[in-house]
């Protein structure tokens, strides 16, 4: 039995370690691992000191006793690490700010050590409904790096009030930058160094705000310089290849989401583009063409949903004009293997920055990395992704050295 025990408890050790690293890599973004590594090297310490107690003096024993304090050294290393990153690294306040009659509430992340004021970055969101959870990793990520992060729950999601459904990019860019406001009116923040942190959608938010509010710089991952609907367009005709299907069938179906993007502006040719659709809907290809609907709504039903009159506005919106009145440092980073972003297209927003005499624009392209710079590694798309070598400090070296700060891990 003490030795069953041991054994459990080393698995248990290994198990924390394999928790502790998870949550410093894509998983983190979506799952905290901390609380479960920490749980588990109690758990370790546990099992092998009673198993511990229990064992014999025999050479059988005493391999017993190399595992046991092999276990009890990774639990009380993995302990260490994870209490030192809950406790030293940042520390945390919850913030209520407003956009007009719209509550935002986050949560701020400070840097423990060095002297305030700090400079600061504002999470911003992808698309859909984005709770402060999806950004409190990039946001401890700063704070360790001498940076105070905010992330915030997105209009219509966890705390805050509005709706996430027929929201504006210009609306979205309004609470931005409301937390630009209220980060610089504390004493804790510099603020003339406050930055913006986004991911995918924030390809049209963050350019908005950016150029006005004039900041300290941007990061944009999975970033395009193509409207919403040119960019679906793009993700149709991919997902139909990543299917197996042929580039001539990947065309058609994407020149049919256009047909869609066109009845979605005017409403003409209803019955031309159902007959179109009902045609194809039974082929092989078209489960793959996930935005192709399966039904297609008269026009006058189309304006009835909710979402409709923002996604009407939104749908070509064009970026490119306001990166042209973009001032600060553009870190600009992309998945070669992304199925929603065309890669190549990103010189067209370095374009838009270059016009600007000694603009500083950094692209960096990771080749096997898709949406959301997620690689997924094992056979089979299978848990746990992981992020490309280099990306999450690439980042923080990036912002410190424009903020001419020291990087404490060098």
């Amino acid at each position: 039995m003490t030795g069953f025990l041991i054994w459990l408890g080393f698995a248990a050790g290994l198990f924390a370690l394999l928790a502790h690293r998870l949550a410093f890599d894509a998983l983190g973004v979506v799952l905290d691992t901390r609380p479960a590594a920490a749980a588990l090297a109690a758990l370790s310490i546990l099992l092998t000191a009673f198993g511990l107690s229990g064992s014999g003096g025999s050479r059988t024993f005493s391999l017993r006793r190399l595992i046991g304090f092999a276990s009890l050294t990774i639990a009380f290393i993995t302990g260490i690490l994870t209490a030192a990153d809950f406790f030293r690294t940042s520390r945390s306040q919850e913030v209520r700010f407003s956009n007009g009659n719209i509550t935002l509430a986050g949560t701020l992340y400070l840097p423990r050590g060095g002297t305030p004021p700090y400079p600061a970055v504002v999470i911003t969101h992808g698309a859909n409904a984005s709770p402060r959870k999806e950004g409190e990793f990039y946001a401890r990520l700063f704070a360790k790096n001498g940076i105070a992060a905010l992330a915030y729950d997105k209009r219509g999601s966890g705390e805050s009030g509005g709706e996430v459904e027929g929201v504006t990019y210009e609306e979205l860019a309004g609470d931005a930058q409301a937390a630009v406001r209220h980060l610089a009116a504390m004493s804790e923040i510099d603020g003339e160094k406050i930055g913006f942190w986004g991911v995918s959608e924030g390809s049209w938010v963050v350019p908005i705000v950016a150029a006005e509010a004039k900041p300290a710089f941007v990061i944009l991952v999975s970033v395009t310089p193509q409207s919403p609907a040119e960019q679906v367009r793009y993700e149709v005709g991919e997902l139909v290849k990543r299917a197996g299907f042929d580039e001539a069938t990947a065309t058609r179906a994407s020149d049919l989401y256009a047909y869609v993007s066109d009845f979605e502006r005017t409403g003409t040719g209803y019955e031309e583009l159902a007959a179109q659709l009902r045609a194809v809907s039974k082929e092989k290809w078209y489960g793959a063409a996930e935005y192709l609907p399966d039904t297609l709504p008269t026009f006058a039903e189309l304006t009835r949903e909710r979402w409709y009159p923002a996604w009407r506005q939104n749908m070509d919106f064009d970026a490119r004009p306001f990166w042209e009145q973009v001032r600060c440092p553009v870190l600009l980073l992309l998945g070669g293997s992304d199925p929603k972003i065309d890669a190549s297209k990103v010189t067209e927003i370095r374009e838009a920055l270059l016009k600007k005499e000694g603009a500083d624009v950094t692209i960096q392209i990771y080749t096997k990395g898709e949406h959301g710079l997620v690689e997924w590694w094992l056979p089979g798309r299978l848990p746990p992704p992981r992020f490309p070598d280099g990306y999450p400090e690439m980042m923080a070296d990036w912002v410190l050295a424009r903020l001419g700060m020291p990087n404490k891990d060098k």
